[in-house]
């Protein structure tokens, strides 16, 4: 691990070994490259992509920008093809001898192979364990994946079935806090458990370390302050420990197969700006070293208590980076439907559903044309609008019309010079507003649809820009009130007939972040705040936060983070309470996946 591209002033590993007779899974054939992106790039697992960025050659995701090359580095995987993967492929994985293999097709097909039957009046659902994959009038166009059991039916989760496992010992580390946003001087509790999830026994003992890791946020120019955090005190009933201020050492075990041991550990914050504790396990004969990773990140600040901020429980994660990576934007449609958008490469839009259990899925719903990825939607009605950006033939705008027994897709090209369509609304009249996140020719686009049928419409620059800061993002409208984030500031404009009206800003935060996209609710505005240089760091670094404003006078409310490192690329209010009334869905591009934030934290929500 390289201390000064991770802005390190004091590591902290969390090591737990242990001396054990198992068996492992299969091995994974793949190897892990961790250099900088340049680097990557001179070896053939990178490229330049999307007029300022780097992605890996392998599957077109994006690791990282062109003018952070040199300094920022990646971890890629390779499959022995000579290409560099961002996401780890599959036949690298370690591979679980049980897994049932997987079919990824149509609604349709997947009925025609017996993996999916109709069930309900408008659903389609798994045969093995009568879960819905989606809706019987998208049977043609929806894809889901399946897995299929040795009885031959389809089934949402591998039902682990497909063969025999010999005996293995899984060590997975966990950690929570009950604070995440702290002042000066104040008391944190966290507690680390070490899980055996394995189906046998450890038989020796382990040791767990854990230590501090200040941020120091620095530039080439300059340096952003550090928080920093005091472990005072570690108990345990499981384990012995010590500790001295900014590390802790820990001897436990043996663990039992589904036995773990629990750490308890008080510490106290001090400084201005963020630190994290890292945490990660290290066993020599751990069948499964993709859990042995986690980390806490704390704010400190000196928080005045007339400004009235609420700091709140972490956004809770509902669906997973691995099964739904690189998710960037949100749109409900008018029956309540939920979609999320990909912002990689040959990504999908999917639609999301939550089954009696309340578990939330995800189901790849449209890709589109030439292997492009998403970076911008909006939805109004049944339609959904996109934008989707190739790596060499421009941009499309796609019309995705819901109809009431089949699925219209158009999509025709965007002509955008040197541009980047990111945030998009519906306005008033129907005409579709683009932000340019390049500013390189204007800053908003706006989009009549001159031909609904035929989806034959006109671009045109709506705002200079001259008006951009560096970065404008994401949009929303009410009414004939449009508001604009540009890097760190929210302004609200006039949609006027033939112009923009009165500009004026609504918020500003700190210099040091990016506001990606927001959400509108009737009395308050959702904002997901990235933290900029983590993000020029390609997500590495302390995360940022969902910040609910007043929208009467753009006051901070609340803040909201997630217990690793966060960084929200867009967020949604549920109004119509078809998944959850009142509460926020959550995307961050990064890490992706989608998160909750459940309506009882808001403070809109019970107006």
């Amino acid at each position: 691990m390289n201390n000064k591209n991770l802005g390190l002033q004091s590591l902290a590993v969390v090591a737990l070994a242990f001396s054990t007779t198992t068996f492992a899974l299969s091995p994974p054939v793949c190897d892990e490259i961790t250099a900088t992106n340049a680097q990557h790039i001179e070896n053939g697992l990178a490229e330049a992509c999307n007029f300022f960025s780097v992605c890996s050659t392998g599957d077109k995701q994006v690791i990282g920008y062109s003018w952070t090359s040199s300094s920022t580095e990646t971890t890629l995987y390779t499959d022995g093809s000579g290409a560099g993967y961002k996401i780890q492929p599959e036949q690298c994985k370690v591979v679980d001898p049980r897994s049932c293999p997987t079919t990824e097709d149509t609604l349709a097909a997947l009925k025609e192979s017996g993996l999916a039957e109709d069930c309900g009046t408008y659903s389609i659902c798994s045969t093995g364990d009568n879960k819905t994959l989606g809706y019987s009038w998208l049977a043609k166009y929806s894809k889901v994946k399946v897995y299929k059991g040795t009885d031959d039916l389809g089934y949402t989760t591998d039902p682990k079935n497909c063969g025999q496992i010999e005996p293995f010992a899984d060590l997975a580390v966990t950690a929570k806090s009950d604070k995440y946003n702290v002042k000066p001087g104040e008391i944190v509790t966290i507690s680390i458990d070490l899980n055996n999830i394995g189906n046998t026994d450890s038989n020796d003992t382990a040791t767990i370390n854990a230590y501090v890791a200040m941020i120091d946020g620095c530039s080439e120019t300059d340096c952003a302050p550090s928080g920093e955090l005091t472990i005072l005190e570690v108990n345990s009933s499981d384990a012995n420990c010590d500790a001295d201020g900014y590390s802790l050492s820990c001897v436990a075990g043996p663990i039992a197969s589904g036995d773990s041991v629990s750490v308890n550990v008080t510490a106290q914050a001090a400084g201005d700006g963020p630190v994290m504790l890292d945490i990660y396990t290290a066993a020599e004969d751990d069948a499964d070293t993709s859990n042995n990773n986690t980390y806490l990140n704390f704010e400190v600040k000196d928080i005045v208590i007339e400004d009235d901020i609420t700091y709140i429980e972490p956004a809770i994660n509902i669906i997973s980076g691995s099964e739904l990576p690189n998710t960037e934007n949100l749109a409900f449609t008018s029956d309540g439907s939920l979609y999320v958008a990909q912002a990689n490469y040959g990504g999908s839009i999917y639609r999301i559903s939550k089954d009696a259990n309340g578990k939330y899925k995800a189901h790849s719903f449209v890709q589109g044309p030439d292997n492009c990825r998403f970076s911008g939607m909006t939805a109004t009605d049944m339609t959904l609008y996109a934008a989707c950006q190739t790596q060499s033939s421009g941009t499309y705008l796609m019309k995705i019309e819901l109809l009431d027994d089949i699925l219209d897709i158009q999509s025709k090209k965007l002509d955008i010079e040197h541009g980047l369509a990111n945030g998009m609304a519906v306005g008033p009249n129907g005409s579709i507003y683009i932000s340019d996140s390049s500013s390189v020719v204007t800053t908003i686009i706006k989009v009549t649809i001159t031909n609904p049928e035929t989806f034959e419409f006109t671009a045109e620059p709506w705002l200079d820009k001259e008006y951009a800061i560096n970065m404008p993002n994401g949009i929303q409208i009410e009414g004939d009130l449009m508001y604009f984030a540009d890097r760190y500031k929210i302004r609200t404009i006039k949609i006027e007939a033939d112009a923009p009206g009165a500009i004026e800003d609504f918020y500003t935060t700190d210099n040091s972040m990016l506001i990606d996209d927001f959400a509108i609710t009737p009395t308050h505005l959702a904002i997901a705040e990235i933290n900029y240089m983590s993000a020029v760091m390609n997500g590495a670094g302390v995360g940022g936060h969902t910040i609910i404003l007043d929208k009467n006078n753009g006051k901070q409310l609340q803040k909201i983070a997630a217990t690793q490192k966060y960084q929200p690329s867009s967020v949604i209010y549920d109004n119509e309470g078809v998944f959850a009334k009142d509460a926020l869905f959550v995307t961050d591009y990064f890490l992706g996946g989608l998160y909750l934030i459940e309506a009882d934290q808001l403070v809109f929500a019970d107006n």
